[in-house]
C-alpha cells in the first residue's frame, strides 16, 4: 500500500545528536591564499609616506628660514630702535647738563690747587682768548709766584639765561701777598655744558 503523499515514511526516525559546530580556519591562510584584498586605502599622507612615517626633508628647510627671517627682523628693530636710546640715556646719565656756577667754581679749585689742565678745559674749545693750554698754564702760573701764590679763588655775581645760552660772573681771586684781582666771565652753553669764552677785568 502506498504512503499518502508529503507525508514521513513509518518506521523508525532516527534522534538528533548533539550539536557539532563546523571547523574553524584561520583567516590567515585565506590571506595567504590569496583568497582576501585589504580595502584601499584612501588617506593621502599614507599613499604619499607608504611606510607610515613622513618625510620631513622639506619640511626643515622651511622652519630654519623662518627663524631666520623672524632672528633677523628682531635683530634690526633692537639695534635700530632700541640700542640708540639706550645709548642716548647712559650719556645723558653719564654727562649730565652743567650750570654756568658749577664751570667757574671747577676753575676756581683748579687754579688753586694748580691743576691748570682742568682749569683750561673749562674753557670753550673754539672761543677763548688764549692762544694754547701751555700758554694759560704759563700766565697762571707766572701770577700766582709773584703775587705770594693764590690763597683764594670765589665765583659770584652769575647771571645764566637758558634761552640765550649765555652767562655771566664775577671770579674774585686773593693772592699771598694781600692783592686781590677782580675779573669778568663771560660764558656760553655748548651742547648742554657750560664754557668760558671770556676771562677779562
Amino acid at each position: 500500500m502506498n504512503q499518502p503523499p508529503n507525508q514521513p515514511p513509518q518506521g523508525n526516525n532516527p534522534q538528533p545528536g548533539p550539536y557539532q559546530p563546523p571547523s574553524y580556519t584561520n583567516p590567515q591562510s585565506y590571506m595567504n591564499a590569496g583568497w582576501y584584498q585589504p580595502p584601499p586605502n584612501n588617506n593621502p599622507q599614507a599613499q604619499m609616506y607608504p611606510n607610515g612615517q613622513a618625510n620631513h626633508s622639506i619640511a626643515r628647510p622651511v622652519s630654519v628660514a623662518t627663524t631666520f627671517i623672524f632672528v633677523s627682523i628682531l635683530l634690526y628693530w633692537f639695534f635700530t630702535f632700541v640700542y640708540p636710546n639706550f645709548r642716548a640715556g647712559s650719556t645723558s646719565t653719564l654727562t649730565p647738563i652743567t650750570t654756568a656756577a658749577d664751570t667757574l667754581n671747577t676753575f676756581c679749585n683748579a687754579l688753586q690747587s694748580h691743576d691748570y689742565q682742568t682749569a683750561y678745559a673749562q674753557l670753550s674749545s673754539s672761543d677763548h682768548q688764549f692762544a694754547s693750554e701751555a700758554e694759560f698754564a704759563s700766565i697762571m702760573d707766572s701770577a700766582d709766584k709773584s703775587l705770594g701764590g693764590l690763597t683764594s679763588c670765589t665765583a659770584f655775581g652769575i647771571n645764566e639765561n637758558n634761552q640765550s645760552g649765555v652767562a655771566n660772573g664775577t671770579l674774585s681771586l686773593t693772592y699771598g701777598n694781600g692783592t686781590d684781582n677782580f675779573y669778568n666771565a663771560r660764558l656760553a652753553n655748548e651742547g648742554g655744558t657750560w664754557k668760558i669764552t671770556q676771562i677779562n677785568n
